[in-house]
């Protein structure tokens, strides 16, 4: 192997690693395309919160846009609102959940909890944001699942809904029903 193939080794590697991190996420998950039109100008984007202590994103975020996206399915738009664990920007290969946020959506979870929701942006293999919206709590069976990949241009530039059933238990990995 010569100098000029190490780096896209390399890159190759890192998007193979970041792909199952995503696939482990949604891995058991029920999940539905909804086909509404992609959205063509990329969102504003802002740096990167801190992971450690997630806060609502900055106006003008990824986040923010994707949340007032005309895109959005109706079931996103019309959900009914949960309290927030927060916002969470995970840089690429690094997918660690930050303590506070898994404390606050182990709390707010299953049959009887009180209901939370977290934004999480983390990017593709080639640096495009993709958000996804957990949910818990009373009526929601485990874990309900938005993603938001109208901003992957390799990607279906399509919305999906799912319910990852089960537990609605969470660790520095993510949601653990998808592990199931």
């Amino acid at each position: 192997m010569d100098d000029d193939t190490r780096p896209v080794a390399g890159t190759r590697i890192l998007g193979v690693l970041a792909a199952a991190v995503v696939g482990i996420g949604l891995a058991g998950c029920g999940v539905e395309s909804s086909g509404p039109s992609p959205i063509d100008a990329p969102y504003a984007t802002s740096g990167p919160t801190d992971s450690a202590d997630p806060s609502p994103a900055p106006e003008g975020s990824v986040i923010e846009a994707s949340r007032s996206s005309d895109a959005a399915p109706p079931e996103f738009r019309e959900r009914e609102p949960l309290p927030s664990c927060g916002d969470v920007v995970f840089e690429q290969g690094a997918f660690d959940w930050p303590d506070g946020v898994v404390a606050c959506l182990n709390a707010a979870g299953g049959p009887d909890g009180a209901g939370a929701e977290v934004a999480v942006q983390g990017p593709t293999t080639e640096g495009d944001p993709i958000v996804t919206y957990y949910r818990v709590g009373a009526g929601i069976d485990g874990v309900e699942i938005f993603t938001d990949a109208t901003q992957d241009r390799f990607g279906p530039r399509t919305w999906d809904q799912g319910t990852c059933a089960g537990t609605a238990e969470f660790d520095a990995v993510g949601p653990l029903c998808a592990r199931a």
